[in-house]
């Protein structure tokens, strides 16, 4: 999952959402806009130009209750105020994302 906030308030209370729906992911990451300016002038992939902070989250709970988990971290996201926020469809993807 990733999620884009335009600041670390937002992506704070995300983080905090989560925690407080009972989930727990495998991993949750935390990137500033320091960070994604910094991964951009790496990668060129343009990250910086579209969030200000962005959070990562990955699930190790497989079938049907892995994606359940996924979306509710989701919707923990949203709800804490994403701009933007997606899941990865496979495993490729989530990898290019972490």
């Amino acid at each position: 999952m990733v999620g884009y906030f335009s600041g670390l308030g937002d992506a704070d209370r995300a983080v905090s959402a989560v925690a407080a729906a009972g989930l727990r992911p495998l991993a949750l990451e935390l990137m500033d806009r320091h960070c994604l300016r910094a991964w951009d002038s790496w990668k060129n992939m343009g990250l910086s130009s579209e969030a200000d902070t962005i959070l990562l989250a990955r699930s190790d709970v497989g079938g049907a209750a892995g994606e359940l988990e996924a979306l509710r971290i989701k919707e923990c996201f949203d709800g804490a105020g994403a701009t933007w926020s997606a899941l990865s469809e496979d495993e490729a993807e989530a990898g290019a994302l972490f």
